[in-house]
């Protein structure tokens, strides 16, 4: 019975995390500010010439970009593809889940502020860019490097 159930918990919980997700698009198997850096950069590009290069730079123009932010392989980085993203990816300084940072996520923060040995949504960074399990500059710096963001409007990234 065990055996099964390791296997169960393999083939449902570890395999999927294996592979690589749509918006995890430098592969690092990490959904992180890298990714939302490579398909801030990619946003808008629509000039592939080989739509089968999927996951590379093809060319040398400026117009030409990494096909992996392509999520939906229409050639086009455009607002499906955004649409695709932000369902994975999220700014560390949303709190609440909305898509943008703003004072509803600093309602959830505030509360937290000088917390120390803590498993908090308010803890987002420490001095290497992980949570420290304290919430305290280094989160209020994260946080407010996000503030008014808003996944749904690419300007404001």
């Amino acid at each position: 019975m065990l055996y099964y159930l390791k296997l169960l918990f393999v083939k449902i919980i570890i395999l999927p995390i294996k592979f690589f997700n749509h918006a995890d698009l430098n592969r690092d198997r990490r959904i992180d500010s890298l990714d939302f850096a490579i398909f801030a950069n990619e946003f808008g590009k629509s000039n592939i010439t080989d739509p089968n290069t999927f996951g590379s730079y093809v060319g040398s123009e400026p117009n030409n970009y990494n096909a992996y932010a392509d999520i939906d392989r229409d050639g086009t980085v455009g607002p499906e593809d955004l649409n695709i993203f932000k369902t994975y990816f999220r700014f560390p300084g949303d709190l609440n889940g909305d898509g943008k940072v703003n004072l509803k996520d600093f309602a959830y923060f505030a509360p937290y502020w000088g917390a120390r040995d803590v498993n908090s949504i308010a803890d987002i960074s420490g001095p290497d860019g992980i949570p420290d399990r304290k919430v305290d500059y280094w989160d209020l710096s994260a946080f407010t490097g996000d503030y008014l963001k808003d996944i749904s409007e690419p300007g404001t990234w």
